[in-house]
């Protein structure tokens, strides 16, 4: 489009546009302070923390940049930023080094020290990237590398390195549109005298959060992420992505709570987690609910992708790869395409009470010891599709379903094109009520199905069944006239 002239309007357009547009961005970050030129000094010697905080004091609603050059900054209290918009940034080798060896009485106050960063509540468009924030403390206190309050919105924490605290990050309350990617974190401690501690990032009642990219350390005591509820308010957290981190689970040689496994969920809903590396400890997701209620349990929840890797059995623990615990009544879950190797479980994937769950096209090999999958209580619409199940020890089976002697019951399962290399069963069904177990190889050196506890409706049929010491082995009326069509070393059974 042109006038008279040649002039091409649109390309003036676009050119006017794009000016806009980089004033628009100047006026919100025009403001770029280097601490060092306005006091702190960076040489890991004297208190810079009251000139950097002068600097967070100065910011209006526009906000700005605080910006870190080479240097080590020794902190003796925590940084609170309290404005709009802030961009908090480091250069590759600034560290920042809280500790209370040096807090003045003025800023000591009440004689505890703050550490870390913390956010203010109700605040929009932080951003903290590029720090090594680490803690020299040695006082048994509970602090958090970024602390940030409740109603913050807009979050983004990247390229950081936490070390040395009782907690990495914790989002407080009602937090959303969080992105924590590629960050680092190590040596979190639990504190046992107020029973806190030892967590990676906490999201409590957090909803939009990406956390990817990340590596969790095993000198994080117990759980590396922790998606919770802030315990004096009922609202629960939604909608997180956690993909392409790689977490170490903690080695201890006893562990204080028995349920250090390095990712919980309590009580949130609407997640995906992909792609990422679980290595060792005593276990990995773990599934529960907070209170009773159905908006306290932990629905759609996709886990694909997964590596599981090194896990170790220890006393007292909870261990398992994937699990859930005290009735967690998940609701649509889906198990998906994951990998777990050399593995010390008690149950490499552990059901309670839950419903519509899809567990699909699993790989497992040298499982050193423990259940493929045992569903505690009941579960229904639970589907067991296209698993490889290779290497269940003598006392294990690939799938145990139900509890003997529980009056809780499943139904509506369906297992199919499974394929299961055991030294032990092949599926032990307690109290399984209705399903269909069909189209399966088993190669078992015991028993291939073993009913007992209730009646069994449904079908068993095509499944090929290779030097098992027995077939079927059924403790339970009617079940036996239900199973037709099924191979025993490539023999039809009659």
């Amino acid at each position: 489009m042109k006038n008279n002239q040649g002039f091409n309007i649109k390309k003036w357009l676009i050119l006017i546009g794009f000016f806009l547009h980089i004033n628009v961005q100047a006026n919100v970050q025009e403001v770029i302070i280097n601490v060092k030129e306005v006091g702190a000094k960076g040489n890991g010697i004297s208190d810079d923390t009251r000139a950097i905080q002068n600097i967070l004091n100065s910011f209006d609603e526009k906000g700005g940049t605080v910006f870190f050059p080479e240097g080590t900054y020794l902190l003796s209290n925590k940084l609170v930023v309290k404005s709009n918009n802030i961009i908090i940034k480091g250069d590759v080798n600034c560290i920042l080094s809280f500790s209370t060896k040096n807090c003045s009485k003025e800023l000591k106050g009440d004689g505890n020290c703050d550490l870390g960063i913390h956010v203010s509540p109700n605040l929009k468009n932080i951003t903290i990237v590029n720090l090594n924030i680490k803690s020299n403390t040695t006082d048994q206190m509970v602090a958090y590398g970024i602390n940030v309050r409740d109603f913050v919105e807009n979050i983004v924490i990247s390229n950081c390195i936490l070390d040395g605290f009782t907690g990495g990050i914790l989002f407080n309350r009602l937090n959303k549109n969080i992105k924590c990617d590629d960050n680092i974190f190590r040596n979190m401690t639990f504190v046992p005298k107020a029973k806190a501690g030892g967590y990676g990032i906490v999201y409590q009642s957090s909803s939009n959060t990406s956390t990817t990219g990340n590596v969790f350390e095993n000198t994080i005591y117990r759980h590396a992420l922790y998606y919770a509820r802030n315990p004096k308010y009922s609202e629960s957290g939604q909608d997180h992505v956690f993909e392409n981190n790689t977490v170490y689970g903690s080695v201890q040689n006893e562990y204080l709570t028995g349920y250090e496994l390095s990712f919980k969920i309590l009580g949130n809903s609407n997640f995906r987690i992909e792609n990422n590396s679980f290595i060792g400890g005593v276990g990995h997701i773990w599934m529960t609910r907070y209170k009773t209620g159905a908006d306290q349990n932990c629905n759609n929840i996709v886990i694909k992708s997964n590596t599981f890797k090194s896990i170790i059995n220890r006393p007292k623990s909870k261990v398992y790869a994937i699990g859930s615990d005290d009735q967690a009544n998940s609701y649509n879950l889906r198990i998906e395409n994951n990998t777990f190797t050399d593995n010390d479980v008690d149950y490499l994937i552990k059901i309670q009470e839950a419903t519509k769950v899809f567990i699909v096209n699993n790989v497992a090999k040298n499982i050193i010891k423990g259940d493929f999958l045992y569903v505690e209580g009941g579960a229904h619409d639970l589907n067991i599709i296209g698993n490889n199940i290779n290497g269940i020890n003598t006392n294990y089976s690939a799938f145990v379903i139900g509890e003997q002697g529980n009056k809780k019951f499943s139904s509506d399962i369906l297992m199919r094109n499974n394929d299961i290399k055991s030294q032990g069963n092949g599926i032990v069904a307690n109290n399984l009520v209705k399903g269909d177990i069909n189209d399966n190889n088993f190669y078992v050196d015991n028993i291939g199905i073993v009913f007992s506890g209730m009646n069994y409706e449904g079908v068993i049929s095509n499944n090929r069944f290779f030097k098992s010491k027995q077939v079927i082995s059924v403790k339970s009326n009617n079940v036996s006239q239900n199973a037709r069509g099924n191979y025993f070393n490539g023999k039809i059974i009659k």
